[in-house]
């Protein structure tokens, strides 16, 4: 926990009149208001600078951290500051840079502000895409926008406040509560950038629908009450006393498109309850097909039940990994009281929701539970038949005092588009950071890391009670993840990918003998073993070769594999664009440190095989065979071994194709393409990684690379040999020996012309060169052959033409 500093108190204690707390999480911020005054630090700094601002003398009541329209301000202002005061609505420009590992703000005055007398502003919410800011208050039930602009327009200052619920003319008319009711306001305010819409949810539990159009306005579309959502959802679990419409909703928050087409919103109650609400543009289910189309109906489709268990007794003590399994729907007519009062709940993609409870109102303390989906166990393949249920995993922490404020710290990185989903945590547990929350009490923040699977596995075997205990918890993790995702991740702890938080609150690798020693029986001992297709050998027309499914150890690693690779293979290695002066520029795609840290595990991955393949059944080479016992165990055996060979000439290549790159790259590429002819040049610039790697057309460009590498340093006068050296010792696929001996005999026929062929030492050049040709003649190419025949004519050598082009044809005939 990062502890709130002591010049915050010192503030806090001269407070007169109001404070309020919350966070900047994207910012490594949180701020403090104490009256007229806002003070703003960074809670990751050992000895933060406080930043205040105390220029206004108005009582503030919110402060909102929102992105700024495109083209209002510098560049440099990346963020903006909505601050409502009892007077007024405001904008400040606030621009944020990194410095030494820490990040500074500077705040900028601007010079915008509306005045707002009478209305009380507590709610902002704000678009990070369009820039456009909303507001509402406690005095009524009204939605606002704060509209701002670069400059002053005829009848139109450079910030104004739109009333979008009430008419104009109807704002100024006197208000009558004849009936003496509690007045009905906006209590929370969300924005769904994925659809353009704003949803608002009142103190009476009423949500509303706001369509944001392209053109500016802004319309209501639907209205939900608390009664209508209730009846929505009785078919699909009976009210009780703490479901029914009596029960207030206490926060909603929105789903996007690209995470859910089916659910739009979701509405937590005050005991808990999460109620899945659609927004459809039709009598369908099917969501609004684009978000210029405006939704015309909403309805509660789902609804998640709390933990029927206690706090206390939430996570047993024999888990086999952190958090304790639920289901959250059920139609029992028992009540549930678990999260029972909830006081607020916020959910963040893809699915972590955070619900705050107050047990005991003695203790002045929260208490968080805490649920993510199970993407592991959702990704076992199930019987299609059978329904599929909302697996999740909660867990309970205790915060010792009030929670104040909550938000992204680092977010879910779904590792960009996607067809086949969204929310797989396992694909990108390697190559993006997991997600983090921080929650801001009285006392300090907190930073809650979401773990991944492979952290949990090496925090199983690390945690474990004896051999026996941690055998029972290896085999529970199999039946919860299945075989394959084992055995991906036994084999990725065991390459030390598993990581945890250290005293000091940083992150750092697992690297105990004992825990990779473990990780690396499971995956030798738990890998399973390939079977036969007997259908499929019965009419001969497939070799049982191919019938052949592979053992879950080879999944395993084919898994593994992918997800090291996944985040480049289908990207294309360059891009071209232009520099300031006007000429061509080609850079890496992918940066060149994401390369070599994909490099080194894919590194760390083969050392691993290198190490113990002779305990691998299908590494470990033909004495392998004198242990089977069938005719069938032979032929799987021998499949078995295809299959994992395969896999380790690829992870082979890679490495070693990266390499290429990074070699590419250290010089001037620019230079290097020029040298290739049009079709060549256009082919390097389309070709991805993939195709590097695993294609015969990645391998015939990479090959011309080479040769226009060496070319290029040919020219320059550089030693030809010393750089064909380096390129066959770091990426030998990709420049053989003999290519190093044809670039020595290239350089060598450079020499000669350059001395003149009738001197002693262009003749001696010219006769090395040739003996160099002709121990590679036979694999020379016709493109190295034809201008090496050509200088040796220009340089009158004619028995050295005639004697390579016989040898060739010599070696050719005795090959064939």
């Amino acid at each position: 926990m990062y502890r709130i500093p002591d010049q915050i108190f010192d503030q806090y204690n001269r407070a007169q009149v109001s404070t309020s707390m919350g966070l900047f999480a994207e910012l490594n911020h949180a701020w403090v208001t104490i009256d007229n005054a806002l003070y703003l630090w960074d809670y990751t700094h050992p000895n933060p600078q406080l930043i205040g601002f105390e220029e206004q003398p108005n009582s503030i009541n919110m402060v909102k951290l929102a992105r700024p329209r495109k083209g209002v301000f510098l560049p440099a202002v990346t963020h903006m500051l909505v601050i409502s005061t009892t007077a007024d609505v405001f904008l400040m420009g606030l621009a944020c840079e990194n410095a030494g590992g820490y990040k500074s703000v500077t705040i900028y005055q601007t010079g915008m502000s509306v005045p707002i007398r009478g209305l009380d502003i507590n709610v902002i919410a704000s678009s990070d895409s369009t820039g456009r800011i909303f507001f509402a208050g406690s005095s009524d039930n009204d939605v606002y926008e704060l509209t701002y602009q670069q400059e002053e327009r005829w009848f139109q200052g450079r910030c104004s406040k739109v009333n979008h619920t009430t008419k104009s003319f109807t704002a100024f008319a006197p208000q009558f509560n004849l009936r003496n009711k509690p007045t009905e306001f906006v209590e929370q305010m969300v924005v769904d950038d994925s659809r353009n819409l704003l949803y608002t949810l009142s103190s009476n539990s009423s949500i509303r629908v706001f369509h944001l159009r392209p053109d500016g306005s802004v319309n209501l579309t639907i209205t939900k009450t608390a009664i209508d959502i209730y009846s929505n959802i009785g078919h699909i679990i009976t009210s009780n006393e703490t479901l029914n419409p009596r029960v207030k909703i206490v926060s909603i928050s929105p789903i996007p498109a690209p995470e859910a087409s089916r659910y739009h919103l979701m509405a937590t109650t005050a005991t808990g309850y999460r109620i899945y609400l659609s927004a459809t543009g039709s009598y369908s289910w099917s969501a609004t097909p684009n978000a210029n189309n405006a939704p015309t109906s909403m309805q509660a489709q789902h609804v998640k039940t709390p933990p029927s268990d206690s706090p206390s007794d939430q996570v047993p003590q024999a888990a086999p990994v952190p958090g304790a399994p639920f289901h959250t729907t059920g139609p029992s007519k028992v009540s549930i009281h678990s999260l029972n009062p909830t006081s607020s709940a916020e959910r963040f993609p893809p699915g972590y929701f955070f619900c705050f409870t107050q047990k005991d109102n003695s203790k002045q303390a929260d208490t968080l539970f805490i649920s993510t989906p199970d993407s592991g166990k959702l990704a076992i393949p199930r019987d299609p038949s059978t329904p599929i249920k909302p697996e999740e995993t909660g867990i309970w922490l205790t915060l010792g005092s009030r929670a104040e404020a909550i938000g992204l710290y680092t977010p879910y990185d779904q590792g960009g588009p996607t067809s086949s989903g969204f929310g797989n945590e396992l694909a990108v547990q390697f190559d993006k950071p997991a997600a983090e929350i921080a929650v801001l009490t009285n006392t300090g923040v907190h930073i809650i890391r979401r773990r991944r699977l492979v952290d949990m596995f090496a925090s199983l075997i690390r945690n474990s009670d004896g051999e026996d205990g941690l055998e029972d918890r290896v085999q529970t993790f199999i039946r919860i993840y299945g075989r394959s995702e084992t055995i991906a991740t036994a084999l990725a702890v065991a390459c030390g990918q598993g990581m945890e938080v250290s005293p000091d609150s940083r992150l750092s690798k697992i690297n105990d003998p004992d825990v990779l020693e473990f990780a690396r029986k499971v995956f030798i001992e738990k890998g399973g073993k390939p079977t036969i297709n007997e259908n499929a050998v019965t009419d001969g027309s497939v070799p049982a070769i191919d019938t052949v499914l592979p053992s879950p150890r080879h999944a395993g690693i084919a898994l593994y594999t992918s997800r090291l690779l996944r985040s480049i293979w289908k990207t294309v290695i360059a891009q071209q664009g232009r520099t300031p002066a006007g000429g061509l520029s080609i850079t890496p795609a992918v940066p060149t440190s994401t390369l070599l840290t994909i490099q080194r595990d894919l590194s760390a991955l083969k050392d691993f095989f290198n190490t113990n393949r002779t305990f691998i059944e299908g590494l470990s080479g033909p004495d392998a065979l004198s242990k089977v016992a069938t005719k069938q165990e032979e032929v799987a055996l021998q499949a078995e071994h295809r299959g994992l060979h395969s896999l380790v000439q690829l992870i082979s290549h890679t490495i070693e194709g990266i390499s290429f790159i990074l070699v590419l790259f250290d010089d001037r590429v620019e230079d290097v393409i020029a040298l290739l002819n049009e079709d060549a040049r256009n082919r390097f610039l389309e070709l991805t990684f993939e195709q590097l790697f695993a294609t015969s057309k990645g391998h015939e460009t990479a090959k011309e690379l080479v040769k226009a590498i060496v070319n290029r340093n040919i020219a320059k006068g550089s030693n030809v040999e010393t750089v064909a050296e380096a390129l066959r010792r770091r990426c030998g696929t990709f420049c053989s020996p003999q290519d190093v001996i044809v670039f020595k005999g290239q350089e060598l026929l450079k020499r000669a012309t350059e001395a003149g062929p009738n001197s002693e030492v262009g003749r001696n050049l010219l006769n090395e060169s040739l003996m160099l040709f002709q121990q590679v003649s036979e694999s020379l190419p016709m493109d190295y052959l034809k201008p090496s025949v050509e200088q040796y004519i220009q340089n009158q050598f004619f028995a050295g033409m005639l004697s390579l082009a016989f040898y060739r044809d010599f070696s050719i005939l005795t090959t064939t």
